[in-house]
């Protein structure tokens, strides 16, 4: 099995260049389906989640060429197939398949999805908008079985935010003939993204971006071309391992403005931030300050860079507190920085108390079944005095291309093997 070594205590300085995003890139592959005509997805990360999508995208008779990282997807001849159990359970995010699916077949067996485990993740939210689309959901055994016999339409209101239940609504319809309004909708850039991919490939949608998006949609939906957006969840990560470091790096291929809710604070903790184009530069100053992290929907403070920003504020001066709102289950990570020697307690499963700046020390750590928990541990072993050993990658590897990589050219002393 392989994993990383880390030996700690280097600077990073330098620049690198950021991948496609994650999300983006799995709804957008999701999306392929209801294409007719050939598509071309470009700036795909290379990471196991994207190669999990495109099997499960396969399975229904889609063909998929990849060219590095970009894909072109022909869906025009599909037949129905239950998406693979071995595979659903390998992300949630296989989810996303339930829009595209009803919209080409009208019918769905879904394994129960697997991913990250942070906690109470029912999906009630896309069932419930499911249902007052027209559809019928049943629960057999393992598996949910959902129908539709009518085009989606009219208004629905999602419970929360969702990020996956907003793409697949909107997924669903783009494909049908009438107007829907999609309310309470995410307004992550990831849905923007798909949300410019469906307009491109026939639909009519306004508002995306915003809690709020009407849809008209189309029985028959072109081809079309689009690119993945920049991760801002790896571009954070990235900063936050320069800061750790007391280092100096350029971030490339970044969009600026999907960092608005991550910048601010980093700049509170102590970084010095230039944003040029479509690239971030960040200079650590020599004391890093404490402050308080409440994780929201975006634009809120992102629950996926809770655990990184939480790992750099082991090494602030004063208390900081994290008050996580989304997942109860988020703190997994903790213990195991509390033995690397970080100060940190969890008031509750929602709130967490970190006092620094607190020496880390090396140590042998096991990733989590949460991708995020995997940044927060190499976060660690950049800081940390000593040669740190992280094992059980997978975690890591569906979120981070390829972010040893990166790392080392930054100048940190990290491998895989």
């Amino acid at each position: 099995m392989a994993k990383l070594i880390i030996k700690g205590g280097r600077q990073l300085d330098g620049s690198v260049e950021v991948s496609g995003s994650k999300n983006a890139s799995l709804e957008l592959l999701a999306a392929s389906l209801l294409a007719n005509k050939p598509c071309t997805i470009s700036n795909l990360p290379q990471i196991s989640d994207v190669e999990v999508m495109i099997e499960l995208i396969r399975a229904v008779g889609a063909k998929v060429e990849r060219f590095g990282n970009q894909a072109r997807i022909d869906a025009s001849a599909l037949a129905y197939a239950d998406p693979i159990p071995e595979l659903v359970g390998k992300m949630r995010a296989s989810l996303v398949l339930i829009g595209p699916y009803l919209a080409r077949f009208g019918k769905i067996k879904l394994p129960f999805p697997g991913g990250d485990l942070i906690g109470k993740r029912p999906i009630d939210t896309h069932l419930n908008a499911f249902r007052q689309a027209g559809v019928s959901v049943k629960q057999q055994g393992k598996y949910y079985i959902l129908r539709c016999e009518k085009p989606c339409s009219g208004d629905i209101y999602l419970p929360e935010m969702s990020l996956t239940a907003t793409g697949n609504l909107l997924m669903f319809a783009a494909s049908s003939p009438s107007t829907t309004r999609i309310n309470v909708a995410a307004s992550e850039p990831e849905i923007a993204n798909l949300a410019e991919f469906l307009v491109k490939l026939g639909a009519e949608i306004q508002g995306a971006g915003s809690p709020h998006i009407g849809v008209k949609g189309q029985t028959r939906l072109g081809g079309a071309k689009i690119s993945v957006i920049p991760d801002r969840l790896e571009a954070g990560t990235l900063l936050m391992a320069a800061m750790i470091t007391g280092g100096t790096i350029a971030l490339n291929k970044v969009e600026p403005t999907h960092l608005g809710n991550i910048i601010p604070r980093l700049e509170v903790i102590g970084a010095k931030v230039n944003v040029s184009g479509n690239s971030v530069s960040l200079t650590t100053r020599p004391q890093l300050i404490a402050t308080n992290i409440d994780t929201r929907p975006y634009p809120g403070f992102p629950t996926d860079l809770q655990s990184p920003i939480a790992t750099l504020l082991t090494q602030a001066k004063g208390r900081s507190m994290i008050f996580e709102t989304m997942y109860e289950g988020r703190f997994s990570y903790v213990k195991d920085l509390i033995k690397m020697g970080a100060k940190m307690k969890v008031i509750d499963p929602h709130n967490l108390e970190i006092d620094g700046p607190k020496t880390l020390s090396r140590r042998k750590l096991y990733t989590p079944h949460d991708t995020r928990a995997g940044g927060a541990f190499i976060l660690a072993g950049l800081a940390a005095k000593g040669t740190t050993t992280i094992e059980n990658l997978v975690p890591i590897d569906r979120a981070y291309a390829r972010i040893d990589q990166k790392l080392a050219k930054l100048g940190a002393a990290i491998q895989r093997v």
